[in-house]
């Protein structure tokens, strides 16, 4: 019996551990089950955190860039040299740059928060134009409009706009460039009137040109029956000319002839005048003696005026040959010839040029020159100066200058005239032919003449000569 109870217990035990083995064998299986739930916890924890490092790698390099990025933005804005200007999405000032401060006035503390008063008026239409275009997304640049700075001086800017958008994407704002052209608005407006200005002058100078063209035309007309005139009246002047030339020549030998035939009868007058002296003048009276000497005297002036005559007519007949003359030469030669006093100081230049010419008209000319300088002159020591001077390539200046009586400026052309004196025989002896016959002389050698003087200060007569002659 007590067996029987031992094998029911143990039988009974032997369920109980059965039992429990079962349900270890149940709470193994949950464990393995929980442990495999545990790992794939675990191993999706460890993608997880991987993919979360990950991310926050990239957020960082993200970052990162944008804070250079912005960096480099701010930089640019802070460096450029236009002025810059961003709103919020209310038209307030976020930013502004130094130029901004530079050309407006304003600095950011009195601006950020605000909203910028600085369009003029009559500017208001393009301003509301760029509100409307950068609220709708656009972007534009070059608008040319007008802002007020700080001390309400007005600016002529250029603008460039464009949306300013977060980092989200949204629009958050909008960025304004103002480049400050108040100089080139104000050269151009200078080039403006310039330009107007040039062509007010070019109509005005057409107009001036097309009345000069019109006259023109008329003158070229009025020219041409002037030419055709002229023609016909150079033809008659021609045949005048020869006449006169024709003329001139029976004249001179007129005066030639008439001078030469004068000379002998005045000869026999002075004759019998010696005559009556040498057979009356043991008789005569002092009228009668006085009769005689004013006679005799008329003689020699009748004489003289006929060898001046002869002269003149000389000078005006046919022309010598063409030589080659020595001034310098010719000029000693001529003084040496000269009945000079002791009073009287004649002064070359030196190193005369040569010349082509008529000897003799040179030498008529300057022989009545240095006559005259001797004759008019009253100093105790009389001076002559003979010089000359080149007269660019084609000639020169000779002068013959002296310290006599000079002549007033009123009778500088007088003087050259024929029988033209200044003064009576009593004073001064001579015909009034002497500076005609220079004139003459002078023209002969295609040169001129022409005299400095003052009364009481001398004179210097100047003889324009040309290098080369040719014979007519």
């Amino acid at each position: 019996m007590a067996q029987k109870q031992t094998y029911e217990e143990l039988r009974q035990r032997v369920k109980e551990l059965e039992k429990k083995a079962l349900e270890h064998r149940l709470a193994e299986d949950r464990l393995r089950e929980s442990t495999s739930r545990l790992q794939d916890a675990h191993d999706q924890a460890i993608v997880y955190a991987q993919e979360l490092n990950e991310e926050i790698t990239d957020r960082k390099r993200a970052e990162e860039a944008l804070r250079e990025s912005e960096e480099r933005y701010r930089a640019v804005l802070e460096g450029s040299p236009d002025s810059i200007v961003v709103y919020d999405m209310e038209g307030k000032c976020s930013y502004i740059n130094p130029a901004f401060t530079t050309v407006f006035g304003w600095i950011s503390e009195e601006l950020i928060g605000k909203k910028l008063d600085y369009v003029p008026e009559e500017n208001w239409p393009e301003a509301e134009l760029i509100i409307e275009k950068v609220l709708a997304g656009e972007s534009f640049s070059g608008v040319e409009s007008r802002r007020y700075t700080k001390d309400r001086n007005i600016l002529d800017v250029s603008i460039s706009a464009a949306i300013h958008l977060g980092r989200d994407g949204m629009p958050v704002g909008s960025v304004h460039i103002l480049r400050d052209i108040t100089d080139r608005k104000r050269v151009e407006e200078e080039l403006q009137k310039a330009h107007h200005e040039l062509e007010r002058r070019v109509e005005e100078r057409t107009a001036k040109l097309a009345r000069i063209t019109d006259q023109l035309k008329l003158e070229l007309t009025e020219r041409k029956r002037a030419e055709e005139a002229l023609r016909v009246a150079h033809g008659d002047l021609k045949e005048k000319a020869a006449d006169l030339e024709a003329a001139n020549e029976e004249l001179s030998q007129y005066a030639y002839v008439v001078s030469h035939d004068l000379k002998a009868p005045l000869r026999a007058i002075r004759n019998y005048v010696d005559f009556l002296w040498e057979d009356l003048e043991a008789t005569l009276d002092g009228d009668q003696k006085m009769y005689l000497d004013s006679l005799n005297h008329a003689v020699l002036q009748g004489q003289e005026l006929i060898e001046d005559l002869l002269e003149f007519s000389r000078v005006g007949g046919s022309s010598g040959p063409i030589k080659t003359i020595q001034i310098g030469a010719l000029l000693k030669e001529l003084v040496e010839s000269l009945d000079l006093t002791q009073d009287i100081e004649i002064v070359m230049g030196k190193d005369f040029p040569t010349i082509d010419g008529e000897p003799t008209l040179l030498w008529q000319i300057f022989q009545n020159l240095i006559g005259n300088a001797i004759k008019f002159n009253t100093s105790a020591h009389k001076r002559v100066e003979i010089g000359w001077s080149p007269l660019g390539e084609d000639g020169y200046e000779l002068f013959v200058r002296d310290n006599g009586i000079g002549i007033g400026p009123r009778h500088h052309e007088r003087i050259f005239r024929v029988f033209q004196r200044l003064h009576t025989t009593q004073e001064y002896q001579g015909t009034g032919l002497g500076l005609a016959i220079v004139k003459k002389a002078a023209s002969k050698l295609h040169a001129s003449v022409r005299i400095e003087s003052k009364a009481g200060e001398g004179s210097t007569f100047f003889v324009t000569l040309p290098k080369a002659q040719t014979e007519k």
